[in-house]
């Protein structure tokens, strides 16, 4: 089974309120996703690590320099007009398929996940079979879910009522890695060993990413 991956976050929010006087409209601000999965590596994570600017190739990803602001606006989701449903090269052509992993069907693997902000909240990993430059469905993930083994950094507990969900754990410190990139505030590193599915295998398989995050919008509402 050779491994590329794709990902994908979400938002789920608690709307906290403050000083409610009256029913008036609730203005959410908007949440970048602020993380990337580091290992295997994501497409967008892939474009940002081998980003080539001195004599870029066909063979080299379009230029990618936020990899933590991906957000859910394509299947693969986006960052900017940078849709990783289609992924580009530098030259502005379709990127070829770079396998990330070799792995095998049922096996017990390792998955390493970086944020730059705890939003709290849980992670799932699905796969798809796909063929060059297919694009996958969401059915397709949902029917190939990962199951959590293990949390090997932060001590996360295995939900039984949930076995696919990795949970961010609130009390999660700050690992030094070489998975943190250039950023100058020290990210969080989650690292996972989650289990494949036993039905799946191919030649070329799209690990997908969901982040499903906690995020607390307070709005202040007034008398109009």
């Amino acid at each position: 089974m050779n491994i590329v991956v794709s990902a994908m976050r979400r938002l789920v929010p608690l709307l906290g309120t403050a000083m409610i006087i009256s029913l008036s409209s609730l203005l959410p601000v908007e949440i970048e996703a602020h993380g990337y999965l580091a290992s295997p590596r994501s497409r967008n994570f892939y474009a940002h690590e081998m980003t080539e600017w001195s004599s870029p190739t066909a063979d080299d990803p379009e230029p990618e320099p936020d990899p933590q602001s991906l957000n859910q606006g394509t299947l693969c989701g986006k960052t900017g007009d940078h849709d990783y449903n289609h992924p580009r090269n530098a030259l502005g052509g379709p990127m070829r398929t770079n396998i990330q992993a070799t792995w095998t069907r049922g096996e017990e693997v390792v998955v390493d996940v970086v944020l730059t902000a705890n939003h709290k909240g849980h992670f799932i990993f699905s796969a798809c079979k796909i063929r060059e430059g297919e694009l996958p469905t969401q059915d397709c993930f949902d029917q190939h879910r990962l199951t959590f083994v293990e949390d090997l950094l932060h001590g996360a507990n295995r939900d039984p009522r949930h076995p696919e969900r990795a949970y961010v754990a609130p009390n999660a410190h700050r690992v030094p890695s070489d998975l943190s990139g250039s950023f100058a505030s020290a990210p969080t590193i989650y690292s996972y060993k989650m289990r494949l599915p036993f039905d799946l295998e191919g030649d070329i398989v799209l690990l997908q990413w969901q982040v499903h995050l906690i995020a607390i919008w307070i709005s202040t509402r007034k008398q109009i």
